[in-house]
């Protein structure tokens, strides 16, 4: 399995820090005291993750809308190599083998278009992120 720890602004590397103001989330990731003791607290986000499938000449679903800060994560399910590869930019998985995955973290708004290097007529896709 393959995973990579990016976090993109659709193109834009940033950290993977987030910083809870007071009256935020606070928990077993993040144990700071409750407010007003502690205004902010460094911690770890909550991630949500989605799964894409790859399949043998497609993308299942070809099209995923997302929140910012969600997982997504890339599985191959065919029995061929295949790759998530942004069309304009930041990301390419190299070439995943069956049962192999890929992950980045979208933190921003935006709209990004990718294929598959290995197929790139016939497997393409759109992650929408808001």
């Amino acid at each position: 399995m393959r995973f990579v720890a990016l976090s993109l602004f659709l193109g834009v590397a940033s950290a993977a820090v987030l910083v809870v103001p007071a009256g935020g989330q606070y928990g077993p990731s993040c144990p700071c005291p409750p407010p007003p003791s502690a205004p902010c607290c460094v911690c770890q986000p909550v991630r949500h993750t989605v799964e894409i499938g790859i399949y043998d000449n497609y993308f299942g679903p070809d099209t995923v809308t997302v929140g910012a800060g969600t997982v997504v994560r890339w599985i191959n399910y065919g029995q061929h190599r295949h790759t998530s590869t942004a069309t304009a930019g930041p990301w390419d998985s190299g070439e995943l083998g069956h049962g192999e995955s890929y992950a980045l973290t979208f933190t921003s708004p935006g709209v990004a278009s990718y294929y598959c290097r290995v197929h790139p007529r016939e497997m393409r896709a759109t992650l929408v992120v808001r």
